[in-house]
């Protein structure tokens, strides 16, 4: 499974809560990608802290014309062998295919029967639903780069598509 598409979530137990910021809620998984997410930012020697969900972020949310707030994953502090400081880094999980737009159904022919026509409008239900989760997306992730400009903060989306072999 490329990305744990279990809709149980359960809360993460740390083993090492020291490395957890304080003042968060422990973190629930979502699916079994983002739990293997969260034990090697727990178990990672490296890893000197992280938060799930950690920031609230402003967006303005294309779907809804208003202002939102977006809670980005993970929150990390790592070491760094370029510097004493650690390196710092904001994290969303999330399927490639809701980072980037999908490719468009083909056009239905003019000869269709009522149920190509049904099927066609389902497919195109799906295609304008994935198209808004990804404006909506990209939206969020222009904010959140925003923000970690502004901090000195690095910024990851990671997909199947990026994410070393032993998350996917």
């Amino acid at each position: 499974m490329l990305y744990g598409m279990n809709t149980k979530h359960s809360k993460y137990c740390l083993l090492n809560p020291e490395k957890y910021m304080e003042n968060l809620p422990a973190p629930v998984c979502k699916s079994s990608w983002e739990e293997r997410v969260f034990e090697a930012m727990d178990g990672n020697a490296f890893i000197t802290k992280w938060g799930y969900e950690p920031f609230d972020i402003y967006y303005m949310s294309p779907k809804y014309q208003k202002m939102s707030i977006y809670k980005p994953d993970i929150y990390c502090e790592c070491k760094s062998q370029e510097s004493d400081k650690p390196a710092r880094w904001l994290i969303e999980i999330k399927p490639h295919k809701f980072s980037v737009m999908p490719e468009s159904p083909p056009t239905i022919v003019e000869s269709a029967t009522p149920a190509q026509v049904k099927r066609h409008n389902k497919k195109m239900a799906r295609y304008y639903a994935q198209c808004e989760e990804v404006m909506v997306n990209q939206a969020k992730w222009s904010a959140a780069r925003n923000w970690c400009s502004d901090r000195g903060v690095n910024w990851l989306v990671l997909t199947e598509k990026n994410a070393p072999g032993s998350f996917i």
